[in-house]
């Protein structure tokens, strides 16, 4: 018997339990009469099915038991309740999201900042092709030497150009550099880049709608002032490279 069943009769049995004689009565005219017998005579109580049944509704809903605390108090209750209920609603309002996308929000902190990192590392290699090669040293020491040597693998494949992008690129990268240095640095111009499709690929107004909070990708692209480029081919190469960030 699964545990939400255990749990109905757990509640009814309560319930016929509550009214004495009369309510034993009525358990014998029950449909599911034996059931009831059977669950008077589990020893399960009352609240281990009530876990039960919230474990098991977890784990049909996909839901990561690392996400919650494992102690069984009430306050963790109430709150895997919660998550379970707003994760319910997510996975309503992503099956409507690019795959890409739906990947990328519900990716962790640490994971979504690698992305941000990979985009940012793209976005300024299509900078870099344009900086006279006795400068581009110059111009890439604020990365560092592996992130800068990854630029330069990326310039040796030659990837589809970007003019428009790579402008604003160039004009922000110094200001960022600033008070920024390495992956720090790449993951916000990253961010810059992947705020800009965002508007463009997510429909923010049926998140919003749906009450499921914001992942942790999204609170920070939200906050961001976005790289907007108009050229439709510029914005099919970089939806290209969002797109291998989850293939």
């Amino acid at each position: 018997m699964s545990a939400c069943a255990q749990l109905e009769l757990a509640c009814l049995r309560a319930l016929l339990g509550s009214l004495g004689a009369r309510g034993q009565a009525l358990a014998e005219l029950h449909p599911r009469a034996n059931d009831l017998r059977s669950a008077a005579e589990g020893p399960a109580a009352l609240d281990e099915l009530w876990w039960s049944e919230l474990e098991q509704l977890e784990r049909e809903a996909g839901l990561a038991p690392a996400h919650h605390a494992p102690a069984r108090t009430d306050a963790n209750y109430y709150l895997r309740r919660r998550d379970l209920a707003r994760w319910t609603r997510w996975r309503d309002v992503a099956a409507r999201l690019d795959r890409t996308w739906r990947c990328l929000l519900e990716w962790p902190a640490s994971r979504a900042r690698d992305a941000c990192i990979r985009v940012g590392l793209r976005a300024i290699a299509s900078a870099a092709v344009s900086v006279p090669r006795h400068e581009l040293s110059l111009w890439l020491r604020p990365l560092g030497a592996q992130r800068a040597h990854d630029v330069l693998q990326l310039m040796i494949h030659r990837q589809p150009p970007t003019p428009e992008l790579a402008a604003q690129v160039s004009l922000l990268t110094p200001e960022l550099a600033l008070e920024r240095r390495g992956d720090s640095l790449l993951s916000a111009l990253g961010r810059r880049v992947l705020a800009a499709r965002l508007r463009a690929s997510v429909d923010l107004a049926a998140i919003d709608s749906a009450g499921v909070g914001s992942s942790d990708l999204l609170r920070l692209l939200r906050l961001e002032s976005p790289l907007t480029v108009a050229s439709a081919a510029e914005n099919r190469t970089i939806d290209g490279w969002i797109a291998q960030l989850v293939n």
